[in-house]
Order: C-alpha cells, then sequence, then structure tokens
C-alpha cells in the first residue's frame, strides 16, 4: 500500500494497494491408491473362493480370528488391485491422456530440438504453430471431457467434477499429525480435567451391580444368522473412505457369499466371550479444515474412519428404552419432528394467553466426554443384563486413533473417553446416555444429539414464578452435567421469552429484565436463534429464516452460474435441486403457513432457479416445464409427506400423532376414505396436515403405499394449477 502525490488533480492524495492475483501453484502430495485396470471380477470372486478361511473357525481369540480374517482377505485384494503409492506433481487432468493431444506434444518437442539445432526463423515458426495449436486442442478437449463428466448418470462423477471446477488446486494440510492427535485426544482434559477410570476398576463395578430384572425382562445381545451378517454387508456404503486395514466396502461386497459364514463365525464369537476384537477398535483420523487457512488444532475438526467390517453389529433396539422427545437418530424422527414439536408448543401456548420462557443448553464436545462409567450406570438403570454389560465395556476400552494426512501418519493413542465415532453404535449409546436428562430438568424438554430446549409457560403476571422454574431447572441441570461428565457451555447457553407482537406490546415485554443464571454467569437473551438450521425468533414469524434462505440461495445460484455454459441442461437442473430447492425444502412444515408477501419472495427465488436451468428469464408458468410446484404447493407437499408418516408409521414422534375424525354411525356417508380431526388450535402441524389432508380426493387419501401417495399427490396439485 501507499499513498500518491496528486496536488495537479485536487486537494487529495491518491491511496493505492497491490494485490497479489497469482494462481497459487499445485504443490506436490503423496497418495495411496488401488491400480484396478487389470481387475477382473470373476478372477477375484474364485480367488476368494479358494481362500482358506476355514482356519478362523480353528482359532479361540476373536482378535486372532479378525487377523486371520484380515490376513487372507487383504492379500486376496493385493493380487487383484494392489496398493501403490504414487506422487501427485500437478492437479488431476485426465483429458491429457488424449490421443490428439499426444502426438502434438510428441512433434513440438521434436519440432523445438530441430528449431535448436537449426535455429532459422522457419524451424521456430513451425515450432510455435504447434505449440499453440496444442493449447487450443487442450482447452477444446478439457471442456468436452467436463461437458461428458457433468453429462453422466453417476451423481458421484457429476459433483467430482463439480468440485474440481470449483476448487481447482486445493491447498495441502501442513500440520503435524502427532500433534493433530495428541489434541484430539487430550478433548476431555481440556474441557473437563477428568481422569479416567481403569479396565479394572470397571470390571469390578459391573460385577458390584445388582441383578435389578429378570433374565426375561433385560436387555442382551443374540446371536446373529447368516441372512442377518448378508443384510448388514449389503447395507454398507460403497462410497466411503477405507479403514486402518485398507479393505474396501467395494471387495467386500463383491465376495459377500464367502465373507458371511467367517463373519458369523466372529461376531457369534464375540457376543459369546463378551469381547470385541481390537483390531476393530483401531479409527484412522482424517482432520477437515473449519477454515479456509487453518493456524491451529483448534481449527481442525476430526473425522473418524473405522474399519468397514467393524460396522456389522446390528443396532440396538431403543424405542421402547427413549422418551418422545429425544429425537438424534432415530427411524421416524427428525430435525423437522423436533423443531415442529417446539413450535407447536409455543403456537399453543399463545393460543391460551401465555408466554415462553426457552432455554438453549449448549454443550461442548458431548460425544467426546463420555464417561464409561456413566454409561454402564445408566444402560444398567435401563435394563440392560451384566453379559451385555460387559461386552459393553470390552467395546468402548482399549480403542485407539491415529492421524492420517496424505500419506503421513501419527502414532498411535488410546482414546479414554467418548463414544466411537463413525460406529453403528455411537450414536445409539450416546442417546441412552442422554435418556435420563428429562426426568432430571422436570421441564418440558427437547433433545436432538447434544441439542437440548427445555421451556415453561405462563401468564404474564406469573413470570417470575417461571423465572424461578427456570432457574431452578438450569441448577439441575449443571449438576446433571457435572455427573454425567458433560460440559456445559454457560458462554453459548441463552435464553429467548417467546410471545406474540401484541402481547409484547402491550406488556413492554422486550424492556422487562429477568435474572436467568447458570452458576455465576447471567444467560444472555436473545431474539433470534439458530436451531437446527431454522432461525427461531421471539415472535414466531419467520423474516429472519427467509432472508437467510434468499441470502444463502442466491450466492449458491451466482457459483452456479460458473457452470452454466459447461453443463447441459438435466445436469443444471439436478444442481439446482439438490442445492437450492433442497434449502427451501428443508423444514418447510416448521415455517408453514407463510404470509403471503413471504411466499413471493421464495417463489422468485424459484423463477430464478428455473431461469438457469433454462438459460432465459423465466415466470412461474415456466415451473410446469420442469416438474417443478409452485412454492406453496410445494410447501403443502412437504406436509402431506408428514401427514402420510403420522398415519401409517409406528416409529413417528407421539407428539405430532394425528387423530382420525369418528363418523357418526347414522350419517349417511358411504366413503370410507381416512378424515382427520381438525384441532382448536389453528397453526399447528395436526391443523395444517388436516387442513391440506382432508381436501385430497379420496382414492389418494386411501392409498397405503408412501411412494405412490406423494407421486399422487404431486399429479393432483399440478392438474389443479
Amino acid at each position: 500500500t501507499g499513498i500518491i502525490p496528486a496536488p495537479t488533480i485536487g486537494d487529495h492524495d491518491a491511496v493505492f494497494a497491490c494485490v497479489n492475483v497469482r494462481v497459487r501453484r499445485f504443490q506436490p502430495r503423496y497418495k495411496w491408491i488401488r491400480l484396478e485396470r487389470k481387475f477382473v471380477t470373476e478372477e477375484f470372486l474364485q480367488d476368494s473362493a479358494n481362500l482358506p478361511f476355514s482356519v478362523i473357525y480353528g482359532l479361540e481369540s476373536p482378535d486372532d480370528m479378525v487377523n486371520a480374517l484380515n490376513t487372507l482377505f487383504s492379500e486376496s485384494i493385493e493380487r487383484h488391485a494392489p496398493l501403490k503409492r504414487i506422487k501427485l506433481t500437478r492437479p488431476p487432468a485426465p483429458w491429457m491422456n488424449a490421443n490428439e493431444i499426444r502426438k502434438l506434444q510428441a512433434d513440438r518437442d521434436r519440432l523445438r530440438f530441430e528449431a535448436h539445432k537449426a535455429n532459422s526463423d522457419d524451424s521456430w515458426k513451425a515450432f510455435r504453430e504447434v505449440r499453440n495449436k496444442i493449447k487450443s486442442v487442450i482447452n477444446k478437449t478439457k471442456r468436452n471431457f467436463i461437458k461428458t463428466a457433468l453429462s453422466s448418470n453417476r451423481p458421484k462423477e457429476v459433483w467430482r467434477m463439480i468440485h474440481r471446477i470449483l476448487h481447482p488446486n486445493k491447498k495441502p494440510l501442513h500440520a503435524d499429525p502427532d500433534k493433530l492427535n495428541d489434541y484430539f485426544i487430550n478433548t476431555n482434559e481440556r474441557t473437563l480435567g477428568t481422569k479416567p477410570a481403569a479396565l479394572s476398576d470397571l470390571l469390578e463395578f459391573i460385577d458390584s451391580l445388582s441383578d435389578s430384572t429378570t433374565p426375561q425382562q433385560s436387555f442382551s445381545l443374540r446371536p446373529v444368522s447368516h441372512r442377518e451378517v448378508l443384510c448388514e454387508i449389503d447395507k454398507l456404503r460403497s462410497d466411503t473412505s477405507t479403514g486402518i486395514d485398507n479393505i474396501p466396502v467395494k471387495f467386500v461386497k463383491l465376495a459377500r457369499e464367502h465373507l458371511a459364514g467367517p463373519l458369523q463365525y466372529i461376531i457369534n464369537n464375540c457376543i459369546a466371550r463378551s469381547a470385541f476384537p481390537e483390531a476393530w477398535k483401531i479409527a484412522r483420523i482424517s482432520p477437515i479444515p473449519k477454515i479456509d487457512q487453518p493456524l491451529c488444532e483448534a481449527d481442525y475438526r476430526p473425522v473418524s474412519i473405522l474399519p468397514a467390517l467393524s460396522k456389522m453389529i446390528a443396532y440396538i433396539e431403543e424405542r421402547v428404552l427413549l422418551g418422545a422427545t429425544i429425537s438424534g437418530f432415530r427411524k421416524g424422527h427428525s430435525t423437522t419432528t423436533v423443531l415442529l414439536g417446539i413450535r407447536d408448543a409455543l403456537i399453543r401456548a399463545s393460543k391460551k394467553g401465555e408466554v415462553t420462557l426457552m432455554v438453549y443448553a449448549d454443550y461442548s464436545k458431548a460425544f467426546d466426554t463420555v464417561q464409561f462409567r456413566c454409561v454402564l450406570t445408566k444402560m444398567h438403570g435401563l435394563g440392560f443384563s451384566k453379559s451385555f454389560l460387559h461386552w459393553m465395556i470390552n467395546y468402548l476400552t482399549n480403542r485407539q486413533q491415529l492421524v492420517q494426512i496424505n500419506d503421513s501418519k501419527s502414532s498411535l493413542l488410546t482414546v479414554q473417553f467418548g463414544v466411537p465415532q463413525g460406529s453403528v453404535l455411537g450414536p445409539a449409546i450416546f442417546n441412552l446416555y442422554v435418556a435420563d436428562l428429562q426426568e432430571k430438568l422436570q421441564l418440558p424438554c427437547y433433545q436432538y444429539a447434544d441439542d437440548t430446549s427445555f421451556y415453561t409457560h405462563s401468564k404474564v403476571c406469573d413470570l417470575d414464578s417461571a423465572v424461578k422454574d427456570v432457574n431452578d431447572a438450569i441448577v439441575r441441570l449443571v449438576d446433571y452435567s457435572q455427573c454425567s461428565n458433560l460440559a456445559l457451555n454457560s458462554s453459548k447457553t441463552d435464553w429467548m421469552l417467546v410471545s406474540t407482537p401484541q402481547m409484547a406490546r402491550a406488556h413492554d415485554l422486550g424492556d422487562r429484565t429477568f435474572s436467568i443464571k447458570c452458576g455465576d454467569k447471567f444467560l444472555e437473551r436473545i431474539k433470534c436463534k439458530n436451531l437446527l438450521g431454522i432461525y427461531l425468533n421471539e415472535h414466531l414469524s419467520w423474516s429472519s429464516h427467509i432472508d437467510y434462505l434468499l441470502t444463502s440461495c442466491y450466492g449458491i445460484l451466482a457459483v452456479l452460474k460458473k457452470l452454466k455454459n459447461l453443463t447441459p441442461f438435466h445436469v443444471r437442473k439436478t444442481l439446482v435441486e439438490s442445492l437450492v430447492l433442497s434449502k427451501i425444502d428443508y423444514a418447510s412444515p416448521v415455517f408453514h403457513p407463510l404470509p403471503i408477501y413471504q411466499q413471493k419472495r421464495l417463489q422468485r427465488l424459484q423463477n430464478s432457479c428455473a431461469g438457469f436451468v433454462l438459460r432465459r428469464f423465466a415466470r412461474q408458468e415456466d415451473l410446469a416445464t420442469l416438474n417443478w410446484l409452485n412454492i406453496s404447493k410445494r410447501m403443502d407437499f412437504n406436509i402431506l409427506k408428514l401427514a402420510y408418516k403420522a398415519l401409517h408409521d409406528d416409529s413417528f414422534p407421539e407428539y405430532l400423532r394425528l387423530s382420525l375424525h369418528c363418523v357418526n354411525a347414522y350419517s349417511l356417508r358411504s366413503s370410507s376414505a381416512p378424515v382427520l380431526d381438525i384441532p382448536k388450535e389453528s397453526g399447528t402441524f395436526q391443523d395444517s396436515a388436516a387442513s391440506i389432508f382432508n381436501k385430497l380426493p379420496e382414492e389418494i387419501r386411501n392409498i397405503n403405499n408412501y411412494r405412490t401417495f406423494c407421486r399422487c399427490i404431486k399429479k393432483h396439485f399440478k392438474n389443479s394449477e
């Protein structure tokens, strides 16, 4: 920066700044890849069929069994698709392998040699012509390659190409893997400072527990069948990274028939011995930067990757053990159902002339601070058998992890706290760990993973009593967090007073002060809260959330315009539907119904999306050509999908259940189509769902298949436009 004197122009000097706009060069790095060019599926399956898996049945220790299985199967994979360490010296450019480019490069090198030798104008002119031609051919070939890749019917290839276009030169990580691993391991020590318990002490604690339930009532692991193992293998995702064993899911699925028998034997042996193989406890941590230029260990987020075969343990059936308002990682539950439950509770209170004091509790590193002794205590209280607790403590303890950056690995360190992230059982264990929180608070509470919100309703004249109830609940929350080894972050825990705008003006609620404390710290009062991706404000108006949606979605559209001339029609349509319209659809039943002016704002956004796809100015009438519903019908469509689940899915939350209208026995109606009761409180999910559902034709309301129901209501909405 500097100043240029300019007395002849004016009284002010000119300020200037020099900015380095050079494109960052690609920095070389090393990577391990599998060479699959010569891979033949039939030969691999034949080799897998001939592997001596029978030796596994002669071993006694589950660790020896898993090591034998990993060794045999890894050697088979290595014979057909060996791992190779390669050096990446430039960004991937597969279009450079075109025959025309290779031929021109050979001609260029020959002409350069001849030009240096002859040093004549004609030879240099011939060299420059070929050199310039190569540049144009490379640009043309690259453009055609990108268009072909973006036209693929395989979403993974399309997204990989989009990422390559938008982020052409990804900056490598320069962090020390050992320092990162030490930082991740010591999360509990930094946060709470508690010491881990020895395994021998945990085993003694299990033996000291009383048999509070009969064997018929307690929960125990049961042996698995061959068919169940095959089903679990089919459920594994093939597009995930490999664990420390370097066994890709792709090859596990190919050899599923040969692996199911040994895996069934190993799993049942683990259940019988209350053990879990040590090789399946080792996690590979991939650090993901939270910001563009990470400066310290806190700027990285650890992503745990476990061996694929360790995910064969079946899910714990937790529905009967958890309260209705615990929604994280549960079938039939979602962030939308939690938000609907909270919103409906606030609406019902406002209809009664009440205000709501709501506290949003924030926990720091909740999954990483879970204490194993507390896990045993809570599971025993829920009725889990001692044999299961012995297996669980073996599953949780002696876990190790390493951090890997490119081909650099840290040393292994032992994990002393936390649930295994990246595992099948980790989310279920955490849900069971916090299942008793609602009972301790003694106030209505909604939980989604580590997000906890609790509240109380009261008349304005009784607000002081409500404040006392909330402060008492916070004291119980602090005690519960200390006993459960959870770090309650008081600096990020805040509260909101929810009321109607009319009530707030009449009673000056915005100017009133309340002393709500967490320990010695007064909690901050907020007017708007980003709760699970939805901006909830103190008057239940959705202007803040709509503003956020518009800003975010228009920003995404601006980025997508870089790809407009490279992508065919169906790819542009897929991009907009997955990146923009999905944001509009997310939890849209929560802010239904919207005022007309807010609907128009969202409708203009959808019209802009249609304009991007059609590459011209688009109006609402053009949505039919894209098979899209307008914003109003789109929101009704999403409510009807939830209404169908509420009627037909037993796992759907109880607090959002819909009641069927009982027709009088003497009614002359002969219709057998279900009709929903309309509740007294308007604006709730039950009210919106009943109002929209009851207007559907009888043949649609009688449909008992979810996909057919969605297809028919979408067709019905299109015909009604």
